[in-house]
């Protein structure tokens, strides 16, 4: 993303963050539990 933080989000692109995010945080979660168990 090339635009400033200050450009206001349509409702569909804060949308596709709020996906993103949730996303980024499983894939770090999952991965912590791997890392533990594998330990």
């Amino acid at each position: 993303m090339a635009k400033p933080c200050g450009v206001r989000l349509s409702g569909e692109a804060r949308k596709q963050v709020d996906v993103f995010r949730q996303n980024l945080f499983q894939e770090g979660f999952s991965f912590l539990i791997c890392k533990y168990r594998i330990q």
